[in-house]
């Protein structure tokens, strides 16, 4: 697990930062406790939230504070330290770039539980909710966990395929022309430029 000493002064300045202001530029250890609405992990430093991308419940990670809005940060993962019970491999290589998908890191059965508790949370919020409350949610799983989507986006330039980076309009372009998301019966014949 690398150097005692090293680890033990990181720990003790990542201390400190919890007890001052929160600065850019920090870096911090992180535990995730839940998911935001957008499918980012959440994590608490003296009561101040703090989201990372492509991160699961779990999750302890070194984040380095990027940017704070509102009172809460948005931290990228230098590090995961201890990996959530729930995360698995993504399938698709360009998923920690890329911008299309934001739970591929996740077991399927957990991104169920998540998106039920998510669409209830979002319906009691909602002026429908007085109408909503003799209905009950129910989830139909997917049959296949990859390949059931009906199309994907992408850019194509300079004779390239590309996605988006995160919350970007940079491109991402991509080593290999990926299918991981559409359905098995899709073929590079039928990819439509635009």
């Amino acid at each position: 697990m690398g150097n005692p000493e090293l680890q033990e002064t990181q720990e003790t300045q990542e201390t400190e930062i919890s007890r001052k202001e929160l600065s850019a530029g920090d870096v911090c250890t992180l535990t995730v406790d839940h998911l935001g609405s957008r499918g980012e992990g959440i994590a608490r430093l003296d009561n101040v939230r703090i989201f990372l991308a492509k991160t699961a419940p779990g999750d302890r990670v070194r984040a380095q504070l990027k940017t704070k809005i509102r009172g809460q940060w948005i931290a990228e993962v230098i590090e995961i330290l201890e990996p959530s019970p729930h995360r698995i491999q993504p399938a698709c290589s360009h998923f920690q770039e890329c911008g299309g998908c934001d739970f591929q890191h996740l077991s399927y059965d957990f991104q169920i539980d998540w998106k039920e508790k998510i669409t209830s949370h979002w319906i009691s919020r909602s002026p429908l909710q007085p109408y909503t409350e003799e209905v009950e949610l129910e989830i139909y799983p997917a049959k296949e966990t990859l390949h059931y989507r009906n199309r994907t986006r992408m850019n194509f330039q300079d004779g390239q395929f590309s996605y988006h980076r995160p919350r970007s309009q940079e491109l991402l372009p991509l080593k290999a022309v990926s299918y991981t998301h559409l359905r098995a019966h899709e073929t590079k014949a039928n990819l439509v430029c635009r």
